[in-house]
């Protein structure tokens, strides 16, 4: 004998999410869900949203009654082969400027800063005896000419 079967209901999930940070991974996964339609909440435990992709102004480098100078916390540098980050940039609009994307820089050279010692060029001799140089500026997507040439 079969049971006799009580009609279910579906319950409906609200269009809304909370995320958990405000870094890169967390203002990316707002961006795409909003989107798509959802209602987004990001909370962030520090006071200002970009995670280590942030610039935090250096005490005392302000001179003259101006703002002071940004330095970088974190990671700055998307290589050619991130296809995501730099897809998401493009779609997200920054103010009269286009898109965050569009206020990227090209970057035509590296340099290695490491404590207590002094900046170095990955071309330089020390470097190159870790890694082949035409590791790093593959990673630049305004050298690859000149890395294939390098190969």
């Amino acid at each position: 004998m079969i049971p006799e079967q009580q009609p279910r209901t579906i319950a409906v999930m609200p269009n809304v999410v909370s995320i958990l940070g405000g870094g890169v991974a967390g203002l990316s996964a707002a961006h795409e869900l909003a989107e798509r339609g959802f209602k987004v909440h990001i909370y962030e435990r520090k006071g200002v949203l970009g995670g280590k992709a942030r610039s935090i102004p250096v005490p005392n480098s302000g001179t003259a009654g101006r703002a002071p100078l940004p330095g970088e916390h974190g990671f700055r540098f998307f290589p050619g082969f991130y296809k995501h980050i730099t897809d998401t940039m493009r779609r997200t609009p920054y103010g009269a400027h286009g898109n965050t994307f569009d206020n990227l820089s090209v970057a035509t050279r590296i340099l290695l800063a490491r404590a207590g010692q002094r900046a170095r060029s990955p071309g330089s001799p020390e470097v190159r005896q870790r890694s082949r140089t035409s590791e790093w500026c593959c990673s630049s997507s305004s050298r690859r000419s000149a890395c294939r040439r390098m190969k």
